[in-house]
């Protein structure tokens, strides 16, 4: 029996060894674990213009001398964006008459060679800045501009009649179309 005793005390020393090292790996075999990822990302740019009211019109009453839409918000300008913008304005339609000028109109087409054109071109001005226009051509000039959100502007028309702009026959107008461009910025 004192051999057992003897042979227990040397396994005892082994034993604590065992459980030692079981100790010190075995709570890093249990312990959580845990890790990190990095998500980033960037919205789409998302920029969207509408004009409504689009077909406005002097009438046949315009006189010599300045001639202003009177009637509020006739064409309405709306920008969505979720980013600086700008709005520009030119006159991109083409035809045979000097960009930005008001040219006669049969109700289905300009009249070619032999149609009239007004002598000034139309001008657009900005509601909210009481007055300031810019004058249409075939280049897209500034109109306004902002931040990211949703915003509606209203835009004034100028038509200008110099006493050499003569009347056209019944059943014509002069007219042109006005190309609004948002971008972002």
């Amino acid at each position: 029996m004192n051999n057992e005793v003897i042979n227990m005390m040397n396994k005892i020393p082994v034993l604590c060894g065992v459980l030692v090292c079981m100790l010190l790996i075995a709570p890093g075999a249990l312990a959580l674990t845990s890790g990190t990822a990095e998500v980033s990302g960037n919205p789409d740019l998302s920029l969207s213009l509408t004009v409504t009211g689009a077909a406005y019109a002097f009438g046949s009453a315009m006189l010599i001398g300045d001639n202003v839409n009177l009637t509020a918000d006739t064409v309405k300008v709306g920008v969505v964006s979720n980013a600086p913008w700008a709005v520009g304005v030119h006159d991109a339609e083409v035809r045979t008459t000097t960009a930005g000028h008001m040219a006669e109109w049969d109700g289905t087409a300009y009249v070619g060679t032999t149609g009239k054109t007004l002598t000034n071109a139309l001008q657009i001005g900005k509601k909210t800045d009481g007055g300031t226009y810019v004058t249409l051509t075939d280049a897209s000039l500034p109109l306004w501009s902002g931040v990211a959100g949703t915003v509606d502007n209203y835009p004034w028309f100028k038509q200008t009649i110099d006493v050499a702009d003569t009347r056209v026959a019944n059943g014509h107008t002069y007219k042109v179309v006005t190309t609004f461009t948002a971008t972002p910025t």
